[in-house]
């Protein structure tokens, strides 16, 4: 049997008992992750003298899983590190109650040292302060989530080098600190607002302001909003400033419904000659449903002028007859897709025709 990736995870109450026929065999076509979630030293010390064969294995990654930063059980981690210098090393701290200046300043000195070799995922639930740090920590991804009225400080969030994703959750209005210092964009950047996205628009514009270094930005998602009804300036502002991430190859937005969306979607969409996904979800709660005008123009102009261009999709909250869209001229490949009310899902593909598939409710 050839396995392609085997993941050996321990558990803070199990007992770790693992044999192997022969694991000091080279397994070339093997990727090996040693998980440890909420270790002790004792735990360490116990597992890696039985995993001495698959730390020596060409591609091993060990992870650790904790809530908040341990020196002790990192320090015993980092032996395990020098025994096998080749073995990557990837912490993930989840829901970090206490991220200060110390602690920063510890995890930059250890990146510093082991550089592209350790890889760093930080989940805080609290207000970052960190505005007297000396230095930038490189993180793999930044997750906030923030469930009260917190202040988002640009001039914090500067001393972290974000190298894939930073997550942002907020459950309510927020304030943005701005200052001299900007964040340098990562990647990708994921938003989940979890109240109406009218209280918050203005400031998400204000987070985005906070930024520099926009053509780092491939994948962009606000995503979870209530919409009720923006104030279409603002609206026009955000959409305005996205239309300067000239990589982004992946986009989902809110559809709010006034007088000239579609043609400042478009405005947007004309600038991102990247885009290989767009997603589209329409205002919920409210009686002034999208309009099939919007849906057919703005899929109209995807089909014409989008050559990269491989899905896009609307969510939306009324039926529309989708048999308008004209897209048989099209000879690339381009699924236009409307989901109604989470129901049903129809498919336009100038490859395949029109396709309607029933989504289950509890799916």
């Amino acid at each position: 049997m050839r396995v392609k990736h085997l993941q050996i995870a321990s558990f803070f109450n199990d007992d770790f008992k693992l044999k192997f026929e022969d694991q000091f065999f080279p397994y070339s076509n093997t990727e090996f992750s040693i998980h440890f979630f909420r270790p002790s030293n004792a735990r360490i010390e116990l597992m890696c003298p039985q995993l001495k064969g698959i730390l020596k294995q060409a591609s091993c990654k060990v992870f650790l899983h904790n809530e908040n930063f341990h020196l002790v059980i990192l320090i015993e981690l980092l032996q395990v590190k020098r025994q096998f210098p080749h073995v990557l090393l990837e912490l993930k701290y989840k829901k970090m109650a206490l991220l200060n200046e110390d602690i920063m300043w510890a995890l930059i000195m250890l990146g510093q040292k082991y550089g592209e070799q350790l890889a760093i995922n930080i989940n805080h639930q609290q207000t970052l302060n960190l505005t007297g740090l000396q230095g930038q920590l490189g993180v793999k991804s930044l997750f906030l989530d923030y469930e009260d009225k917190q202040a988002l400080c640009i001039e914090s969030l500067s001393k972290f080098k974000i190298e894939e994703e930073f997550r942002f959750i907020v459950g309510s209005k927020f304030e943005v600190i701005q200052s001299d210092y900007k964040c340098e964009s990562p990647k990708r950047i994921t938003m989940q607002c979890m109240c109406e996205f009218d209280v918050l628009i203005n400031q998400i514009v204000d987070f985005m302001n906070g930024l520099c270094k926009y053509e780092n930005i491939q994948v962009f998602e606000l995503c979870d909003s209530i919409i009720i009804q923006p104030n279409p300036a603002i609206y026009k502002e955000l959409i305005h400033k996205i239309s300067t991430f000239a990589n982004l190859t992946q986009l989902t937005l809110p559809l709010p419904s006034y007088e000239g969306v579609a043609e400042d979607i478009i405005e947007m969409l004309s600038s991102l000659k990247k885009l290989t996904t767009v997603k589209l979800y329409a205002a919920l709660f409210t009686k002034n449903y999208t309009d099939k005008e919007v849906v057919y123009k703005v899929s109209g102009y995807a089909i014409d002028h989008m050559q990269k261009l491989r899905l896009i999709q609307f969510s939306l909250e009324q039926d529309i007859d989708v048999m308008g869209i004209p897209c048989n001229h099209r000879a690339l490949p381009l699924e236009i897709v409307v989901d109604i009310k989470f129901e049903y899902r129809i498919s336009v593909d100038p490859r395949f025709g029109l396709r309607k598939q029933v989504i289950k409710s509890n799916q």
